[in-house]
């Protein structure tokens, strides 16, 4: 379960648990049977289900004690991984370039590594992970590689990072297991009642080396993974056939959808990042009919079938539908018939929470529009959105552990995970590369993320801005995802962040529902640096029209980005960029580039809206779909 950036074996801590009482095990299964079991649950699924949890339970809290140990003693351990880094790989070709035997040799380790060795962004690996690419052995990483794991390109190109077995493991133990026992403390009952969990994974695309033995492609948890079949007892989705439906997003949802809305008893949504429960449910108001007459009929539309294109795994997702059920496609009508607002409640009375990251800017705006008025909020009270995992291809960054139901999270940097510097976001020289250490930060001042960790990357910008809002156990850092670098609009060193594009996007949206218009469905923004034209564009896909003039929307929008920005203002006033320009694109523009990426090879696990575009195949897409205003 749960949003994982790296693969999740949990099978390891079920070892032992056959000498549970299966008598214990019946008594517990009838009597949450007649709680909110999940109706679909077979005896051996609720045992073993039952025995998943008990064990989990148990063995997450041990790992949050030792969390907190280690907290305590943030500095001696980040002292330690730093030291073990360094002498497990002194003998790879990077680890004799850059001479880490010397630096293992002095009496202070971490000083002389940052003053030895450079603060590093991907190209400065790209020669070393070219060697691993070619078969060449103890580069970068004693113990070998694993995978190299392609990053989303949200922000720039899909870099190659190499990720090892101690990623994985580290992931788990340190972040997976601890995360679970603060889901066990805030929402026990889903785990009492023996619900399914909605697990929006999907089939991944891999490439591989010349050779074929190393595979390159997204490290998310996911279908491909050895063992998920052990996890589908946990899951709405019952059979893999339904998790391998490639190249075909929409179908693939379509499939989690019907099997979620198949279990009335429901415990939670889950998926990467918020963007995916806001697909489903977004999906299940469109569709919705179509949907509940699949599950009125027993089988899947014609159109859903040639899409999936596979009679073999037609066969089996139809067969696990298990025939018609008629009085559930009643119930599943009667529930969209009753609007957006409230339809999560309605579909599934006793829907516990949706788990994804939903902390930032990019993806707060899907988050309210589901819980504020929308499909998560009911007479009944909000449905929790919990953001539990701070996590990235580079490695666990971070954990939460006082999850908000809203969202948002501060998350606890991991001792174990990575070794933490920090580049402060306002020194006067951005030149300056000068870091910081988790005992210098600064109360609510924001910095640039700066790791070393357990695959072969040291000192590396990892384009993550965080600000920091004190200390766990006195000494582990508590922080605020902000933003990415990357996606900074910057033409004449204003620095336009995607929380300040966003507030200025709330204002044009507020504006156009003021006028009529259904308001902004998704935005993103171009950076024109030529001398003739130096100025934004915002890209708007809008429900319905605006009903505002063109030029009134161009001068708003201007306004807006100068009220969040007032260096962008200053910059506005003295002429030295000129007024932005917007471009509106009919709605289905956005999935149209959704689409492109992952034909791309993303995984739709690992997309996030890009809020500044930069490869031209993107921008053209959009610019040919739009019209000026």
């Amino acid at each position: 379960m749960f949003q994982p950036a790296q693969r999740i074996r949990p099978t390891r801590v079920l070892l032992g648990a056959a000498t549970a009482s299966s008598a214990i095990v019946a008594f517990r299964y009838w009597e949450r049977k007649s709680k909110h079991c999940s109706i679909h649950h077979s005896f051996e699924d609720s045992l073993y289900q039952s025995i998943t949890w008990d064990v989990l339970r148990i063995v997450s809290s041990f790992a949050r004690k030792r969390h907190d140990e280690d907290c305590r003693h943030f500095d001696k351990i980040q002292r330690d991984f730093l030291t073990q880094q360094l002498r497990k790989n002194k003998d790879t070709a990077y680890g004799k370039d850059f001479d880490f035997e010397s630096i293992l040799k002095q009496n202070d380790i971490v000083k002389a590594f940052r003053k030895s060795q450079p603060v590093t962004r991907y190209n400065h690996y790209a020669p070393y992970v070219e060697r691993i690419c070619q078969d060449e052995h103890n580069v970068m990483n004693a113990d070998g590689e694993r995978m190299l794991a392609a990053t989303s390109g949200t922000s720039h190109g899909r870099n190659k990072i190499p990720s090892t077995a101690a990623t994985g493991s580290v992931f788990f133990s340190r972040g997976i297991l601890v995360v679970f026992h603060v889901l066990y403390e805030k929402m026990p009952s889903f785990f009492q009642e023996l619900q399914r969990s909605c697990k929006l994974a999907f089939a991944s695309h891999f490439q591989y080396t010349p050779s074929g033995k190393l595979k390159i492609g997204a490290n998310s948890s996911g279908p491909n993974d050895r063992g998920f079949k052990r996890l589908l007892p946990l899951y709405s989705t019952p059979i893999i056939e339904a998790y391998q439906i490639p190249h075909d997003e929409k179908a693939a949802m379509y499939v989690h959808a019907l099997f979620a809305l198949l279990d009335e008893n429901l415990g939670m949504v889950e998926g990467n990042f918020v963007t995916l429960p806001f697909r489903l449910f977004g999906l299940i108001q469109t569709a919705g009919l179509a949907l509940a007459r699949d599950i009125e009929m027993g089988r899947l539309a014609p159109e859903i079938v040639a899409r999936i294109g596979d009679e073999a795994k037609v066969e089996a997702i139809e067969k696990a539908i298990g025939g018609p059920h008629p009085e559930r496609a009643h119930e599943i009508r009667a529930a969209i018939d009753g609007g957006p607002k409230g339809l999560a409640r309605r579909l599934w009375p006793h829907l516990k929470l949706v788990l994804c990251t939903a902390s930032g800017s990019v993806f707060q705006p899907y988050a309210k529009s589901m819980q504020e008025g929308g499909v998560l909020d009911s007479d009944k009270g909000v449905i929790p959105i919990y953001s539990t995992v701070y996590a990235a291809s580079e490695g666990l960054v971070g954990i939460a552990l006082d999850p908000q139901p809203n969202g948002q999270s501060l998350f606890c940097l991991v001792p174990r995970a990575l070794f933490y510097e920090f580049l402060p976001m306002d020194r006067n020289d951005h030149n300056d590369l000068s870091t910081v250490l988790a005992h210098e930060l600064e109360q609510d001042k924001d910095y640039e993320m700066v790791i070393t960790n357990l695959s072969g990357l040291y000192r590396y910008r990892l384009g993550d801005v965080v600000r920091f809002k004190g200390y766990y156990m006195d000494h582990a850092p508590l922080v605020e995802f902000q933003y990415r670098i990357g996606q900074l609009l910057n033409l004449r060193g204003e620095k336009t962040c995607e929380p300040q594009l966003a507030a200025a996007i709330r204002d044009v949206d507020h504006e156009l529902k003021k006028n009529g218009s259904r308001g902004v469905i998704e935005y993103t923004s171009i950076q024109n640096d030529e001398k003739s034209s130096c100025r934004y564009t915002i890209v708007l896909e809008v429900d319905g029209p605006t009903g505002m003039p063109a030029r009134s929307l161009q001068k708003r929008m201007d306004e807006a980005l100068c009220k969040s920005n007032a260096v962008y203002a200053t910059w506005r006033k003295k002429g030295a960029i000129q007024p932005c320009e917007v471009r509106l694109v009919p709605q289905g523009s956005f999935e149209k580039l959704r689409s492109l990426r992952i034909d791309e090879g993303t995984s739709p696990q690992q997309l996030k809206t890009s809020r500044l575009l930069r490869r031209k195949e993107h921008i053209d897409l959009l610019l040919a779909e739009s019209r000026a205003e």
